[in-house]
């Protein structure tokens, strides 16, 4: 017999008993036997994109006709989070990206109204966001709003329901005697 002979039946003959190995006892089963390990599936990672922006300063500015407006403007940040299905985060970087802020609408000092400002941003990814900012401008600077103004003649008496008062915030404090 010749040498290559007897190492091709060996060859065969060492497959044939690792296969019936591997049947019986699984790969589990030969976790002590060296070469042979045991490893955990890898989890799925997911990983996503948002876009945030943040107002500097008051969401609602009141103003007195006339008076100045001076936008405190906005922050924006786009994060990027990769994380298992569980919700274990592996990686999160956040990126500032204030200066692609798309800001729409304008503020008329000189006439009264309520305006709105809108600040919207669109990250690396597509996704957008936008916030708004209200700025009243009335002709009492105390004037949270253009509210209508009911004048009594004689004495003064009003009944408010308890949902007229949950729905419109009706406080003490909003209600004054003039």
């Amino acid at each position: 017999m010749t040498t290559s002979f007897i190492l091709s039946k060996f060859s065969r003959f060492f497959i044939l008993i690792v296969s019936i190995l591997l049947s019986y006892y699984g790969v589990s089963g030969l976790s002590g036997c060296s070469g042979f390990e045991e490893t955990e599936p890898e989890e799925t990672k997911v990983s996503l994109m948002e876009s945030k922006i943040d107002l500097t300063g008051d969401k609602i500015i009141t103003l007195s006709v006339g008076e100045t407006f001076i936008d405190p403007g906005a922050r924006a940040y786009e994060r990027y989070i990769e994380q298992y299905e569980n919700g274990d985060i592996v990686n999160e970087v956040t990126k500032e990206i204030t200066s692609s802020i798309i800001k729409s609408g304008s503020v008329d000092t000189s006439t009264i109204g309520t305006y709105t400002i809108i600040y919207s941003i669109t990250d690396s990814e597509g996704n957008t966001s936008q916030t708004t900012r209200t700025v009243i401008v009335s002709a009492d600077p105390n004037d949270k709003g253009n509210f209508p103004v009911i004048t009594f003649i004689g004495e003064a008496y009003l009944e408010f329901s308890l949902s007229q008062i949950e729905e419109n915030n009706i406080t003490p404090d909003s209600i004054s005697e003039g």
